[in-house]
């Protein structure tokens, strides 16, 4: 089930239609953009998709484009325990 039909009986139909398509899910954290015109409505959101996807504990408002030498960007916790670490490994190389 998508989150637009998890959401439409919550939301109207033009913000709906705003909704992404997907979202980021590393470890049990999920990574979503929303466009500022959702932002009233983003821990409904937030509570779909931790409804949609068991393994998802926390969910994060992506705030900000990568950006800097360490490509960092700037989160909001939308939900969840406030641990937003999760550590990854990619060719070899701890995160």
């Amino acid at each position: 089930m998508s989150l637009r039909e998890l959401l439409k009986d919550k939301l109207h139909e033009e913000k709906l239609l705003l909704l992404p398509k997907g979202f980021e899910v590393i470890g049990d954290i999920a990574i979503i953009n929303l466009p500022p015109p959702l932002y009233d409505d983003r821990y409904l959101i937030a509570q779909a998709l931790v409804s949609h996807s068991r393994k998802v504990k926390v969910v994060l408002l992506k705030k900000n484009k990568l950006a800097g030498e360490k490509r960092i960007a700037e989160f909001e916790i939308l939900l969840g325990t406030g641990r937003p670490r999760c550590t990854g490994r990619t060719a070899a190389y701890s995160m």
